[in-house]
């Protein structure tokens, strides 16, 4: 079949007649219709409101705690993302409607190329007809238009950021109840307890304390702080209350420290006034520290002189009526004669009230302790088995004997405490002055003193100073001293953060806090079988960056303002609306004019690829002024209707 060429448009409309009906037919409304400007203002409302509800949403979830469920923040981040999506919607639904009336009314204006128009059309869904230049610069306005369609999801992408998470600095705190164990003196773990004779001579004796206790101590003395206590949990809190020793150090002032001098000079037979090996009764040791435990049942701290048989003293008799105790003497200066330092400190029974907090990991621990009463030192137990009838009878704690004399696990535990702590600080330091000249000796018996956190104090400073330059603390060692090294001109006592009471009292009762890291020394108490610990979990928050949010949405509602305006006008210009519609392109191009080209029969079918010559064509829509009439056309075998739209 052979196609014929279309008629064109002249011939086209040369075929019609106006019907002897027409007048009576309604005529199309002819100007601005309402819908497309509804579109444009409701969807910029629209998009505005929605950009409102996201500000709104983000805002509630700031500095609010994420949960612990994974699923809750994906439902605020999907949220967060919606919102968005809706915007992004209802800005191109507002500018892609205003591009449209300004296309019809460029496309209007002059005759324009068939690509050209194509290209136009197809700009704001094809990025390579935007990415086109010959275009954007024939078309400036409709590709600025288009720039900003293509914009509005890029700029909404950024809003849903603006919604992040952080570690929350408030953690989430939580409660439960735990047993927590506390120092359980009654129990065989602090004292070396054996027992002598046998039947009913036995009896059980105070040995010292045992090697986990000396182990602490130690620890302790070496670091200068609490050993690390078992944490519930990483971030944790909780208190405790227990009874405990104590120690209760101050100075030895007025007559009893000029009896201890007394006692010293005389034991040591030599003067501790003398600073100089010349001077009368000089020592020929200089003695720089002392400390010892009063023996036997001596109430006024007598001291026993210092050998490797007996480095603290003897052992005081069975007695309450003084309180176990250890003297610390120590001398302030060398090169001039200062009154010597004498502390004497004291065990006591005590009431501990313990907060341990944990942050991290890291142990906080405070103590707050109540002195209750002094504690005396006992050798022995009762002979087991002695006990008459008409005597007060108990039971002996280890072997579960009849007992008159002491029962109470208690008092060997203090006893141990105590004489962990003592075998830290008993013995002397002395100088040696009779070397040769420029070259004295240091002489350390029996103490570790300068090995705890004691040699920080005001008092051992100096001393701590002279054996870290000579390499000594322990044996012997020959430092020399000219007059670049005057190491030995101390005439002061050095300044430091505690005194020796203090130091001495805190290093003690660090000990004491510190078996609270071994559960061998730990029992729950039958009062409080459970403590309330307080839980401080890690907890992540929302954070709401509200520039993040604005930014981006004002950018893009800015521009979308701008592109509603631009269309505004170009329907105010147009006298009518448009829309992106088949019936539209149809309704159009019916009677369009198009220049310089012939279309056959394979034009009509739309097929790709545009024909050349078509793509070249230029098409006049300005024929199409006027109303819109029906005409009659002459009736032909193959129509199948006699009436058509056409323009008067």
């Amino acid at each position: 079949m052979e196609y014929q060429p279309l008629p064109t448009p002249e011939q086209h409309r040369d075929e019609f007649k106006p019907t002897s009906h027409s007048s009576d037919m309604p005529k199309m409304r002819q100007g601005i219709h309402w819908k497309a400007p509804a579109i444009m203002v409701s969807s910029l409302l629209l998009g505005f409101a929605f950009i409102l509800g996201h500000h709104f949403f983000n805002q509630s979830l700031h500095h609010t705690p994420t949960g612990d469920a994974v699923f809750e923040q994906q439902v605020n981040t999907g949220i967060g993302t919606a919102f968005a999506f809706i915007v992004r919607m209802f800005l191109v639904v507002a500018v892609g409607t205003a591009y449209w009336q300004l296309f019809w009314h460029q496309a209007k204006a002059r005759p324009t190329p068939i690509a050209e128009l194509d290209s136009m059309s197809s700009i704001i869904g094809s990025a390579l007809e935007f990415i086109s230049i010959r275009t954007l610069l024939r078309f400036p306005l409709l590709a600025f238009m288009a720039t900003i369609i293509w914009l509005i999801p890029l700029a909404v992408v950024f809003p849903p950021a603006s919604l992040t998470v952080e570690l929350s600095p408030v953690p989430l705190i939580s409660a439960k109840e735990l047993p927590i164990g506390v120092p359980n003196f009654n129990k065989n773990e602090f004292a070396q307890l054996p027992s002598l004779g046998s039947n009913s001579a036995a009896w059980t004796t105070f040995g010292g304390p045992r090697a986990k206790v000396m182990q602490i101590a130690n620890a302790v003395a070496s670091r200068g702080e609490i050993l690390n206590l078992p944490a519930p949990s990483p971030n944790s809190s909780y208190e405790i209350d227990f009874m405990g020793p104590a120690l209760q150090c101050s100075n030895v002032k007025g007559a009893p420290r000029a009896t201890l001098l007394q006692n010293v000079t005389k034991a040591l037979n030599c003067s501790l006034e003398a600073r100089h090996r010349k001077d009368k009764g000089a020592c020929p040791d200089m003695q720089m520290y002392l400390s010892w435990a009063p023996g036997y049942s001596d109430t006024n701290g007598k001291f026993e002189a210092v050998n490797v048989e007996n480095f603290i003293g003897a052992p005081r008799e069975e007695s309450n009526d003084t309180s176990c105790s250890l003297f610390i003497a120590t001398s302030p200066t060398i090169e001039n004669s200062k009154p010597w330092n004498i502390v004497n400190c004291s065990l006591y029974n005590a009431s501990y009230h313990v907060t341990v907090d944990y942050t991290g990991g890291v142990q906080q621990l405070g103590a707050k302790r109540n002195i209750t009463s002094s504690v005396g030192y006992f050798d022995q137990l009762d002979s087991i088995g002695s006990a008459t009838d008409d005597e007060s009878v108990d039971v002996d704690p280890i072997t579960g004997e009849k007992a008159t004399l002491y029962t109470d696990l208690n008092q060997f535990g203090y006893q141990a405490i105590m004489a962990a702590f003592g075998q830290l600080l008993a013995g002397q330091i002395s100088i040696d002055m009779y070397n040769a000249v420029g070259r004295f000796g240091i002489n350390t018996t029996a103490t570790s003193v300068l090995a705890t956190s004691l040699r920080n104090t005001i008092e051992l400073s100096n001393l701590s100073q002279i054996v870290e330059t000579c390499y000594g603390g322990g044996g012997f060692s020959v430092c020399n001293e000219d007059a670049n090294n005057n190491i030995l001109n101390i005439t002061g006592a050095a300044a430091g953060p505690l005194s020796l009471p203090q130091a001495a009292e805190q290093l003690f009762e660090n000990i004491t806090l510190s078996l609270l890291s071994d559960s061998a020394f730990l029992s729950v108490p039958a009062t409080a079988s459970t403590t309330k610990v307080t839980f401080n979990s890690p907890q992540n928050r929302y954070v709401y960056t509200w520039w993040r949010l604005v930014a981006p949405y004002v950018a893009a509602l800015a521009l979308s303002i701008l592109a509603t305006a631009i269309g505004s006008w170009a329907m105010l210009a147009n006298g009518m609306t448009y829309t992106h519609s088949f019936s539209t392109v149809l309704r159009t191009t019916k009677n369009a004019d198009i220049q310089d080209t012939v279309l056959v029969g394979m034009d009509s079918t739309g097929a790709d690829p545009l024909p050349k010559h078509i793509a070249k064509a230029k098409i006049d829509f300005s024929a199409q002024d006027g109303t819109i009439s029906l005409r009659e056309r002459p009736k032909r075998s193959e129509d199948r209707s006699d009436l058509a739209y056409s323009r008067d």
